[in-house]
C-alpha cells in the first residue's frame, strides 16, 4: 500500500493487515471501536510501523 500526504505525494509504503472489502467499513473509527463492533480481529492497525517504510518525511 502506498501513503500518501494531503497533496497526493507519497510518504510510505507498508504491507496492509486487512482486505480492500474490509477497510471501507474501517475509516475514521478507531482501533477500539472496531475491535467491539467487529470483533477482536479487526483490534490491529491498518499497517503497523514494523511494516512500513518512510520514503519521505
Amino acid at each position: 500500500m502506498e501513503i500518501t500526504d494531503a497533496d497526493g505525494d507519497l510518504v510510505a509504503r507498508g504491507l496492509v493487515n486487512f482486505s480492500s472489502e474490509e477497510l471501507p467499513q474501517m475509516l475514521g473509527r478507531s482501533t477500539s471501536e472496531l475491535g467491539e463492533n467487529l470483533g477482536d480481529q479487526y483490534e490491529r492497525s491498518v499497517v503497523h510501523v514494523d511494516d512500513l517504510v518512510v520514503v519521505r518525511l
